[in-house]
């Protein structure tokens, strides 16, 4: 292939700038609180169409995992058709029909009776969606109602230990603290800033790396050492004002510590830093000897529904961090879940869990081990029975 050699001269552009007077200004993403050198995936078409909205069969829909997905993307399924109901749908959305996040029995039943066409797709956050139907006199209706999510979907996947009812989780659901919560187990992501964030001061890059520094990259919730991760340790405000910058005032964190702070559930975490920091925790033995409740603090948050679960059913405790690797020694997999001396892991990707097979391992994905209408599968119930739950 023949390479062509590009001259361009932006030399009219830095005069223009110059005539301007704005000021130069550096960016440090990793101190920002970017992601570093991790780019988003580009902008495809279908995610225009699936933020509209997508009409699709419902068995077009993936959920490896329980939580639905299309093309590698996260999205919500529900009914626009409210008929003679739309009216009240419109004014109140907790009469209208819910929105659906996970492969919960509702829809396992209504693919059984064959009334998927009826559903759409969408990226949308909500927390209103378009809906339409007739009125009594048979006029079509149109609008966009604050429609509820579906309690079976929050009691399949233990969302922040549901188990039913309509109080708080279900009433102060966010669909987007929700696709945050579950940001790991999907590839695309969506862009995040790129420079000193809103509110900040303006020396907080120096601040940030020089704090981040005095504390030998070591996150100060976790422990973890990321010396050789700079980019994965971020710096936290206590207090929450970000422009004080008082050093009683700063915490340097680990991006998953950062997530669990308070407010910060929007945080998203790719995969491959996810991975990247439990590697490191694991190797240097700060995921040794846990109980229940820190399993439940450091596994991801995706997974505490089969955390929650495992642990009232007294399951033996598993490991975390752990590297599956084939008969040459090479990693070929790492479960959230590990339990080595059976050979037995829970994976969030299904590429974990085709390495665990292919290294001899049992690998299930975390949906087998969620749902509240189906029994744990066995291979899970070790000898461990008297661990206390968290």
């Amino acid at each position: 292939m023949k390479r062509i050699r590009l001259i361009v001269d932006l030399s009219g552009l830095r005069s223009a700038v110059r005539l301007m007077g704005a000021e130069r200004i550096v960016v440090d993403p990793i101190a920002a609180g970017g992601r570093g050198p991790w780019n988003p995936p580009a902008w495809e078409p279908i995610d225009e169409e699936l933020k509209e909205g997508k009409e699709i069969g419902l068995r077009e829909v993936g959920h490896p995992n329980g939580v639905l997905e299309y093309e590698g993307r996260q999205v919500v399924l529900y009914i626009p058709d409210h008929g003679w109901r739309v009216g009240a749908a419109l004014r109140n959305g907790e009469r209208g029909k819910r929105i659906h996040v996970a492969w919960c029995r509702t829809l396992k039943e209504m693919e059984k009776r064959g009334r998927y066409e009826r559903y759409v797709i969408t990226t949308r956050t909500g927390p209103e969606f378009p809906v339409s139907g007739q009125d009594e006199m048979g006029k079509i209706v149109r609008g966009e109602a604050g429609l509820m999510v579906c309690k079976n979907c929050l009691k399949f996947l233990r969302y922040k230990g549901y188990t039913g009812g309509s109080g708080p989780v279900w009433q102060g659901f966010s669909l987007i603290e929700f696709y945050d919560g579950y940001s790991t187990f999907f590839p695309r992501m969506p862009t995040r800033w790129a420079g000193a964030p809103e509110g900040y001061a303006e020396d907080w890059v120096q601040v940030s790396r020089s704090y981040r520094e005095s504390k030998s990259w070591k996150c100060e919730e976790c422990g973890v050492s990321l010396d050789d991760e700079q980019q994965l340790l971020q710096v936290h405000h206590r207090n929450g004002v970000k422009n004080d910058n008082s050093e009683s005032n700063l915490k340097a964190v680990c991006l998953l510590c950062h997530k669990r702070e308070p407010d910060h559930g929007h945080m998203k975490v790719n995969p491959g830093d996810y991975k990247k920091i439990q590697r490191r925790r694991k190797r240097q033995g700060l995921l040794d000897n846990l109980s229940w409740g820190d399993v439940e603090r450091l596994v991801d948050p995706g997974a505490g529904g089969a955390v929650a679960r495992l642990a009232s059913a007294r399951a033996e405790i598993p490991e975390l961090g752990w590297e599956v690797t084939n008969n040459a020694g090479r990693r070929v997999a790492e479960p959230e879940l590990a339990w080595p001396k059976r050979k037995v892991g829970v994976a969030i990707g299904d590429g974990d869990q085709r390495g665990m097979r292919a290294a001899g391992w049992k690998g299930l994905r975390v949906h087998r081990v969620t749902p509240p209408d189906e029994s744990v599968p066995p291979e899970l119930l070790g000898s461990d029975l008297g661990a206390a739950p968290f």
